[in-house]
């Protein structure tokens, strides 16, 4: 049996029933429970390059739209209340982006380990949690926005947002819900230490970054999670608390690579992706690593998108 669902049309989903079906054995006797939770940590950080990809797309198509819409005597991308929220929505996107590829990179170099395995394998299995979690949120918030610029329009499916939203809705549901993945989480780090690692990990990209006072914010920012996410490792509450700590370690862990890229790319202080950096830490940390005016009225960190223009025009004269 098909079933009939909100979104993800394109994948069909179905029921299948087994009546007297033999089974067949895959892998060691004992150690299904391994082989489950590999496959699993793998199809979290897929979920979570979906989640980002989806919320991409729908971010694109809302800019095109915003630069089309004309509404008291311009565009509507050029009125600044509109343009901050793109601004704001494209650096929770690249802090989601950043954040799944790093977590995909740290699986990628451990992934042959075989049980009980290696404190790097169970590192990056906590971040399978957390970059899950950060980029299927903020693409349910940024697919909800973009049909939010569409006004009426987002809201019809003759416009291709309700379909973004919907679709990136269900990556905060697949291999696991926001709570299954605080909890999971909290046990790699009671049990295994990850987060140990996490916090080393964090501190050695700060200390390659070229910029003193980004540095020190950095490093306050780790400091300051640390000691909180120590607080609660302590407390007999911990399970009531865990979503909490999972979004801490994802905003202090995000901000710490988008940085990391930023100046990895040696483009100077005005380097779009360092703008998008410095917005997050502000909105995240309320710390203000640049004149917080500048990064909410700079539009440059949004002008790659107006490549789309060209294959949209082709698009709309073909």
């Amino acid at each position: 049996r098909i079933k009939d669902k909100l979104g993800t049309n394109a994948v069909p989903t179905g029921e299948v029933e087994f009546h007297n079906s033999k089974a067949y054995l895959l892998g060691d006797s004992g150690r299904g429970i391994y082989y489950s939770m590999e496959v699993l940590t793998i199809s979290r950080i897929d979920d979570a390059i979906a989640a980002t990809g989806i919320a991409r797309k729908s971010l694109w198509e809302a800019y095109l739209y915003a630069n089309r819409r004309v509404a008291f005597g311009k565009t509507i991308i050029d009125h600044p209340l509109l343009a901050r929220d793109f601004l704001e929505m494209e650096s929770e996107l690249e802090a989601s982006l950043y954040l799944s590829l790093y977590a995909a990179s740290r699986f990628s170099s451990t992934c042959s380990d075989l049980p009980p395995y290696s404190d790097e394998y169970h590192y990056a299995r906590l971040l399978s949690h957390i970059s899950k979690n950060v980029a299927s949120s903020a693409a349910s918030d940024i697919t909800r926005y973009s049909m939010e610029v569409f006004g009426g329009n987002g809201f019809l499916e003759e416009f291709p947002v309700a379909k973004f939203h919907r679709d990136a809705l269900v990556t905060s549901i697949w291999e696991g819900t926001s709570n299954i993945q605080a909890l999971d989480m909290i046990e790699a780090m009671k049990k295994k230490g990850a987060h140990t690692l996490l916090f080393s990990d964090m501190k050695k990209l700060v200390s390659g970054i070229g910029n003193e006072k980004v540095r020190e914010n950095l490093y306050y920012v780790i400091e300051k999670t640390e000691n909180h996410v120590g607080e609660m490792m302590g407390s007999k509450n911990i399970e009531v608390q865990a979503k909490e700590v999972l979004k801490m370690l994802g905003s202090m862990a995000s901000a710490v690579i988008m940085y990391a890229v930023g100046f990895s790319r040696d483009q100077g202080e005005d380097d779009s992706s360092l703008n998008m950096a410095h917005l997050y830490l502000y909105r995240h940390f309320s710390i203000e690593s640049k004149p917080i005016m500048e990064l909410l009225t700079d539009r440059k960190p949004l002008l790659w998108m107006d490549a789309g223009k060209v294959k949209e025009n082709r698009r709309d004269h073909s």
